[in-house]
């Protein structure tokens, strides 16, 4: 396949990980209510609707059986689900963070707070900021409540107050 160009600009794609494009419609139409999987794929705007696998939304959906034949089983976002993924994508983040991104937002802040003279614990503190490093990465894709919930998982405050649990369990 021949791609011509006769606007003389250069299109460069860059590979997304579609599950931060359909977390704000899944949530939109599925926190009030548990919906059968063809309908939540035709709530997806085009071309999400073509592209997401329902596999996919069973992995971060909470199904609920339906007993009857004749009616299927449904399905709403689970936020517990979706954050074990997310922490599962930090961690993936971690070692192939650049030089430059550990530098600037790892090692720079880290040095301003330690000083000069760092303590016996320094490992662990580095890896802390490593991974905070690697959520706010991922947290620039998500919205509030999903960065509350991701930062949550680790040992520092989280960048919004809210009550963690209690979104958690639904």
């Amino acid at each position: 396949m021949k791609l011509t160009c006769v606007d003389g600009c250069i299109y460069l794609c860059t590979p997304q990980d579609i599950l931060f494009h359909i977390l704000p419609h899944l949530k939109k139409h599925t926190s009030q209510r548990s919906l059968p999987l063809e309908d939540i794929l035709e709530v997806l705007p085009a071309p999400l609707n073509l592209i997401v696998a329902p596999e996919m939304i069973q992995r971060i959906c909470q199904c609920t059986k339906s007993d009857n034949a004749l009616i299927p089983d449904t399905y709403s976002l689970s936020p517990a689900r979706v954050i074990d993924i997310l922490c599962k994508k930090v961690d993936a983040l971690i070692p192939v963070l650049g030089p430059s991104l550990i530098a600037e937002y790892v090692d720079k802040p880290t040095a301003l707070v330690l000083g000069q003279q760092p303590p016996s614990n320094f490992p662990e503190i580095h890896s802390l900021a490593l991974k905070r490093c690697s959520m706010d990465i991922i947290s620039a894709n998500l919205d509030d409540e999903f960065t509350a919930l991701l930062h949550a998982t680790t040992e520092y405050p989280s960048p919004f107050s809210m009550d963690v649990d209690l979104v958690l369990s639904r």
